[in-house]
């Protein structure tokens, strides 16, 4: 992702996703930087200022999280006191890693429950029902339950994450798939479920060591993208009164698309 400017920093859209991914990744490099100096607080005196600008993507859902928005902002202020307190020291990477740690957890904590909640503000502002003419009701179900499946299978074949993990993930898939059974599915609880697995598995397959492993959890995470993809490419509802609805829309290989206004309208 290209870098930005502070200037360009303060700017960024809190209800934009992709702006809310530019903000995390110029925290990212703003912290790494400080760690590849050592710790040094003139690397990270600003760092308070930029954490309060990012929970402000995650404003809508402040009170439900209050608790985990708050360890952020203590571990910030703990990790800039300590880099301040052992400016000088000669241990001052022994006395500040751990709070850097501490506060670099909370930080991936925090990043994944606001990328949950942008992603679902996303999912409901994306794809408008067009009076009828979209449900994901009619989707290829079929299609999208043997995807997950195999994820579920790559998932269980994986030896190099916590058991604990596993069976969270596990159990958010197989929810999903009895949501998907359901004739009147609950499609928020299923892209809110398969949004955060997507993001589990996105982030444990860039950290985990081994190809392999790596490998079978980013191969699990593109079968859930296939199996949304093919729940939204498949949810046009064909049989409807199209031409009743808006002259101006059509369907073209099942999609939906806009056509151009004429004079003659």
């Amino acid at each position: 992702m290209d870098k930005i400017s502070f200037d360009d920093f303060l700017l960024l859209n809190e209800r934009d996703f992709d702006d809310f991914q530019k903000a995390f990744y110029y925290i990212k490099d703003y912290v790494d930087e400080f760690s590849r100096n050592k710790f040094r607080f003139p690397m990270i005196a600003d760092l308070e200022g930029l954490i309060v600008k990012f929970l402000q993507f995650g404003e809508p859902i402040r009170e439900e999280l209050s608790g985990t928005f708050l360890d952020l902002e203590q571990k910030t202020r703990e990790l800039q006191d300590s880099a301040r307190r052992y400016e000088s020291s000669d241990e001052i990477e022994t006395n500040v890693k751990a709070i850097y740690q501490g506060y670099y957890s909370s930080f991936l904590v925090v990043y994944n429950k606001i990328s949950l909640h942008l992603r679902n503000y996303k999912v409901e502002d994306e794809y408008l029902d067009f009076d009828g003419l979209i449900s994901f009701d009619i989707s290829n179900k079929r299609t999208a339950i043997r995807l997950i499946e195999e994820a579920i299978e790559l998932v269980k074949t994986e030896s190099n994450i916590s058991e604990k993990s596993k069976e969270r993930i596990l159990k958010y898939l197989t929810d999903t798939i009895n949501e998907l059974l359901n004739p009147k599915s609950n499609w928020i609880r299923i892209w809110a479920r398969m949004t955060e697995v997507m993001i589990a598995l996105g982030t444990l397959g860039a950290i985990i060591s081994g190809v392999d492993a790596a490998n079978n959890l980013l191969s699990a995470k593109s079968k859930l993208e296939g199996a949304k993809e093919t729940i939204v490419k498949t949810s046009v509802n064909l049989i409807r009164q199209t031409f009743e609805i808006n002259k101006n829309i059509a369907i073209e290989n099942n999609e939906v698309i806009l056509l151009e206004s004429t004079e003659e309208d």
